[in-house]
């Protein structure tokens, strides 16, 4: 057939092509972009912002958890009091 032209397919999503900036060559790299961000911004560029917000995320988990399991001296800093119970408190 003259003038039919096929797109790359892309391993995410079979049904749909794949963008071109994804090309295989980062990890992980599988063709997934269903809103098309890569033809916006720079692939390296989102790569090392979702580097920096998953760094964010594990010390924000980290800045959760630590005040569960340990309590500070002073009287201020009550023991016994979680932070599902003063989210609780807030809600309400």
């Amino acid at each position: 057939r003259e003038g039919v032209v096929t797109m790359l397919q892309s391993k995410a999503m079979p049904f749909m092509e794949a963008p071109p900036a994804l090309d295989g060559t980062l990890p992980g790299d599988n063709g997934f972009d269903p809103l098309g961000l890569t033809n916006y911004f720079d692939i390296k560029w989102m790569q090392e912002a979702e580097i920096k917000h998953g760094r964010i995320c594990m010390l924000a988990t980290l800045g959760f958890l630590v005040p569960e399991l340990v309590a500070l001296p002073w009287a201020y800093f009550r023991k016994g009091i979680l932070a599902v119970d003063a989210h609780d408190c807030f809600v309400k």
